[in-house]
């Protein structure tokens, strides 16, 4: 007995020989654009009283658009077995519907929220002196198990120069200082040598910390060996973004800007992920392709399986797979016989390599470092990174004690935000890196934080390869409601021949058709059986090498000024839109002049969406100088209830004349630098 129930609890009237059909679809082996893909199929409802209430009267001509869709469950036998929203259409015979799973609730909130608009809450402003910031950095990498995130040795050739150029004193981010067994994180003394700058500190956060992060940000809890598994806990995401202050952001202002759906989608195609999101529970459940393969339980569909399994033939045209340079990292390119080229650092090749695969999810070059006469590889890179301690109006802080005439023009190729375009904010693609603990340099009696940066490996040819021979497989079961209740896309499942072989499938889409007629929900099982002969050969093609990389430079990210949004509600607020100016207590009368602008569209609730502006100095003095005086925000529009960071941090707004206001300090150039600010109402 099925039943479909809306919010108001009434349940929908359906006739006796209704089939409500569901497709649970496993993203592990969807179409890469297709995350949340789960089907609904449509089913007729008559016009009854009941039915005519349970839609809201939506059959009258004068019914709102709004009411041919609304939330609503599945039940069969009292199991819940869809959570998601009903659509319907009046037909001259009834109502004709659609019940979408679960998944297509979320699916507007993870294609439209970026990873770099999400409000983070773990930022760490207290570390306050080098010591505690290098004894910080050294315990991430000696107890990883303790820190949601990792701090690196990274090889930067970008950082490091000659002494006419202001640099960073080395080639290198969270430099490592072998012979003292700690990184170094000291700031310059600007006034006695501007030329000397600092040493560059970026965290590289966990990748299951992110994933976690981002559901919860979705509502939902996780569950899952993605979680728990020793080999996943040691990879991070690398950053652009350095700190030159003994601080730690929140996570957001470390990521590459990217919809939620697209990091979802990169991640799952690099590491061969299996998402579930099941909203019944609230819960996304996230299985590696290898956990799912090695397990050795599963559920037991024997009883339950139908005559007339379909078997295919595998296609095994192969694969070609690789990893996408990243177009913004010149330690990818190198010269080849068509020129200056970024090629791939390796290709696997599986069988005949017909299938070709580029996969987003990329990783840094390796290069041969020498610590002494040792020579071990370390990650290299060859790129500026985003801070926003140093650089201010594109002009370094290093240049703010020497005459005009005598700064450095940065202003070549500057990368400055749109505020009202999201995606030109941390414009770096997603890259990942693995800590592998610490290793010997050779026998020296020293050591350092060994890093590698994720070849296509073993785990990739498993994958692959299983795609390319093991066996489709269609099956016809009869399963009952109780079994279902509790599915997962990340579920492995098995049956027995009646040769008493034990068959083992990993899904692909489970068919489910809902009706009044059995106990049991007919379902066509799509799958791929575990345990054939793998025949195929694997090879793994060399393409580029990172120690003949091209010379080229390399500009450095710079932020324009303070980056504010606003969320009020016209109809509650009175407002339809937000200006903003600022002023600064400076007594000098060359103090700046800052702009005023108005913000036109409010952010959502959380803080995503909306436009943007920025408060800059249009005039006056550099803005080093500005650090010698408070700074007063002014709101012309309504009544402003708080300023918040994106850093977490809040200001109260108090009233003055014509308008509200809150005074920055002068002990806030921790956050006054920092691009996204946000005003609630």
């Amino acid at each position: 007995m099925i039943r479909i129930v809306n919010n108001a609890g009434l349940v929908l009237q359906l006739t006796p020989d209704v089939s409500v059909t569901i497709e649970k679809i496993n993203p592990l082996f969807n179409d890469a654009d297709k995350l949340l893909a789960d089907v609904g199929y449509s089913f007729k409802a008559p016009f009854t009283e009941n039915n005519l209430v349970f839609f809201n009267l939506s059959h009258l001509v004068e019914a709102s658009t709004s009411s041919y869709t609304m939330p609503a469950k599945l039940y069969a036998d009292e199991f819940l077995m869809v959570t998601g929203n009903i659509r319907y259409r009046v037909d001259t015979d009834g109502f004709e519907c659609n019940l979408e799973p679960n998944v297509t609730a979320l699916s507007t909130l993870i294609k439209t929220t970026r990873l770099t608009e999400i409000r983070g809450d773990d930022g760490d402003y207290n570390i306050n002196t080098e010591d505690a910031m290098e004894a910080l950095m050294l315990d991430t990498v000696e107890h990883p198990e303790s820190y949601n995130y990792f701090y690196l040795p990274i090889w930067n050739s970008v950082f490091g120069g000659v002494e006419e150029t202001p640099t960073f004193s080395y080639p290198s981010i969270n430099y490592w200082n072998y012979a003292t067994h700690k990184f170094v994180a000291r700031r310059p003394d600007y006034i006695s040598n501007p030329y000397a700058w600092n040493y560059a500190q970026s965290p590289f956060f966990k990748l299951k910390y992110i994933v976690k992060k981002v559901a919860e940000f979705l509502g939902l809890q996780v569950a899952g060996e993605f979680f728990t598994d020793p080999d996943i806990d040691r990879i991070c995401i690398y950053t652009r973004r350095s700190d030159t202050e003994p601080v730690r952001f929140p996570w957001p202002a470390y990521m590459p800007n990217m919809l939620i759906s697209e990091f979802f989608k990169q991640i799952r195609e690099r590491l061969h992920l299996a998402l579930d999101f099941n909203l019944s529970t609230n819960t996304l459940t996230v299985e590696t392709f290898k956990s799912i393969y090695n397990r050795k339980d599963g559920i037991d569909l024997t009883p339950y399986i139908l005559k007339g399994i379909e078997q295919e033939i595998p296609e095994e045209r192969g694969y070609t797979v690789w990893l996408k340079p990243d177009e913004q990292d010149d330690a990818m390119l190198m010269e080849t016989e068509f020129g200056s080229q970024r090629p791939p650092n390796e290709k696997l090749i599986i069988g005949d390599g017909k299938t070709e695969v580029e996969l987003e999810c990329t990783t840094t070059n390796m290069f041969e470092n020498f610590y002494g006469d040792v020579a071990l590889r370390q990650p290299f890179v060859k790129q500026g990174t985003l801070n926003w301690f140093l650089f201010a109006y594109g002009i370094p802080n290093a240049n703010m004690n020497l005459p005009e005439n005598e700064r450095v023009d940065y202003a070549n190729g500057i990368h400055y935000e749109d505020v009202n375009d999201p995606t030109s904010i941390n414009t770096w693609p997603l890259r990942l890196l693995k800590y592998e603990g610490f290793k010997p340099i050779g026998d020296t009696g020293y050591d350092l934080p060994s890093v590698t940066n994720m070849p296509l490996d073993k785990d990739d040819e498993m994958y692959y390869r299983f795609m390319n021979d093991a066996k489709p497989l269609r099956i016809p079961a009869a399963i009952p409601p109780s079994i279902l209740a509790s599915y997962k896309t990340t579920d492995k499942y098995y049956f027995r021949t009646d040769g008493l072989n034990t068959i083992e499938l990993i899904q692909q889409k489970f068919q489910l058709s809902y009706n009044n007629s059995t106990d049991r929900v007919l379902t066509k099982i799509y799958a791929k059986a575990i345990g054939f002969d793998y025949k195929t050969n694997v090879t793994v093609a060399e393409v580029a090498d990172a120690n003949d990389v091209l010379n080229t430079d390399e500009n450095n990210l710079v932020p324009k000024g303070m980056y504010i949004k606003a969320y009020f509600d016209p109809d509650l607020h009175g407002i339809t839109d937000v200006k903003v100016g600022a002023v600064t207590t400076y007594s000098d009368t060359t103090r700046p002049v800052y702009n005023e602008d108005t913000i036109k569209i409010s952010t959502t609730p959380k803080g995503t969406g909306g436009s943007a502006i920025i408060i800059k100095a249009i005039s006056g003095l550099p803005l080093q100088q500005h650090e010698l005086a408070d700074l007063k925000i002014k709101v012309y529009s309504g009544k402003p209830r708080i300023l918040e960071t994106n850093e977490g941090i809040r200001y109260n707004f108090q009233q003055e004349n014509d308008y509200h206001y809150v005074i920055l300090p002068r002990n806030s150039r921790l956050t006054r630098y920092y691009n996204y600010y946000m005003i609630y109402y």
